[in-house]
């Protein structure tokens, strides 16, 4: 018997980064203090009930970005009264 939080989890969201290179002349935005690389962000939401599906994808973000503001730019827009997404701590 699921509890009533559990009913309001509908996603799990997490994101990426894909490194990038651009030589001295890159912008300090894109780089990525958590792997100290310049990168590109993706998010993305999969559904956690069946069918299970992606229904959210984010991306083109400055590496510099957190996952947090990137979520609150557009997933949580997404989500309804009372519905929640799961997400890592980093």
């Amino acid at each position: 018997d699921e509890s009533e939080s559990a009913k309001s989890v509908i996603a799990e969201l997490d994101g990426t980064r894909k490194k990038i290179y651009g030589g001295p002349h890159i912008r300090w935005e894109y780089y990525s203090f958590k792997d100290r690389f310049h990168a590109i962000k993706t998010e993305l939401a999969v559904c956690i009930r069946l069918p299970h599906r992606i229904i959210w994808v984010s991306t083109g973000y400055k590496g510099v970005v957190s996952d947090i503001r990137i979520a609150r730019d557009g997933f949580t827009d997404f989500l309804g009264p009372g519905q929640v997404a799961m997400t890592d701590l980093g």
